[in-house]
């Protein structure tokens, strides 16, 4: 089935390849099969602007990652945090805050999609608007792999810093 979903793909066919992709990975059984259909069904759900369903198998592909501690891992912690985005602010800004890897050199998918720098920015933004400041002390400011993020781009550093310290005029600067 998944030929066949390849095919709807090339010929622009994207809703009905993503639909024969999750026949396929209800039919998958093993572990490691269903991980690498979510993976693939996120990814052209991510590519083909399918919110709902990136989403729904970004979740379930980070349930079935055994890797836990890799650049594949942060990909999916991204691009569940990126799903959430058109629905639920407050919870995208949860799932990127929550993320333990957050390095996007090195990942091909991401390539002319996102930098480094502008995930920082999304980090900060998006946890700016919508987290409290206790919410902000607890998922962002005692993250280490977040906090090692914002602070290779300087910017994003100074204004949670800036926001946190009440240093308003300087944060709006």
């Amino acid at each position: 089935m998944s030929e066949l979903a390849d095919i709807q793909l090339k010929f622009g066919f994207d809703s009905d390849a993503i639909l024969m992709m999750r026949k396929t990975f209800d039919e998958c059984t093993a572990v490691e099969d269903q991980y690498t259909m979510a993976r693939k069904i996120m990814l052209t759900a991510f590519e083909t602007g399918n919110s709902n369903f990136q989403s729904d198998f970004s979740d379930r592909a980070l349930d079935r990652d055994a890797r836990r501690s890799s650049l594949e891992t942060g990909l999916l912690q991204i691009l569940n945090a990126h799903a959430y985005g058109k629905v639920d602010l407050k919870l995208m800004a949860r799932k990127f805050s929550g993320m333990q890897i957050v390095s996007i050199d090195g990942v091909p998918e991401l390539n002319n999609v996102l930098t480094q720098e502008e995930l920082a920015y999304y980090v900060v933004l998006s946890s700016l608007a919508t987290l409290t400041r206790n919410e902000l002390r607890e998922s962002v400011i005692t993250n280490s792999s977040i906090l090692s993020m914002l602070e290779t781009i300087p910017d994003t550093n100074d204004i949670l810093d800036n926001f946190m310290m009440g240093r308003y005029e300087t944060f709006q600067r």
